[in-house]
């Protein structure tokens, strides 16, 4: 995959604790819901994210933190601060329905956003969505580092 003429956004984490989220963000959670675990993330560590979803006013930043070397994690975009906001070449949008029936804007790679499902496939480690996923993990980190 080519890696000339794109950025990721990258951002910095500013906290790692859920009580710092606001409370709009929280409100609509299930009671006793963890959003991310301290031990999750780094704070001023930088983050190359994978996938964005806006939802409900609310943007969702899919990063490869503790939790999941290999798989990126949904985290909520109020604990970090944008370091580059340029987007990927490789993200393509999408406006989608999810399953409970209310919309979201979808910032991914080409077969996330044509795959229904394929985000659940490589949460559970499936060929060929793992193999896909790495395959331009490695091509965006290459093109985040190309741009700083």
């Amino acid at each position: 995959m080519p890696v000339a003429g794109g950025c990721d956004v990258k951002v910095r984490c500013t906290s790692n604790r859920q009580e710092t989220l606001p409370g709009e963000l929280l409100e609509g959670l299930q009671p006793g819901t963890v959003v991310f675990f301290p031990e999750e993330l780094a704070v001023g560590e930088e983050y190359v994210v994978y996938a964005m979803v806006i939802r409900e006013g609310q943007t969702w930043f899919y990063l490869c933190a503790n939790r999941g070397a290999n798989i990126p994690y949904r985290y909520p975009s109020q604990v970090f601060e944008v370091v580059d906001g340029r987007l990927s070449q490789f993200w393509r949008f999408s406006r989608q329905q999810g399953r409970s029936g209310g919309w979201f804007s979808l910032f991914a790679i080409p077969e996330w956003i044509e795959g229904r499902g394929f985000y659940e496939r490589l949460v559970d480690g499936l060929d060929p969505e793992l193999a896909v996923s790495l395959r331009y993990r490695s091509s965006m980190d290459a093109e985040a580092t190309v741009a700083s």
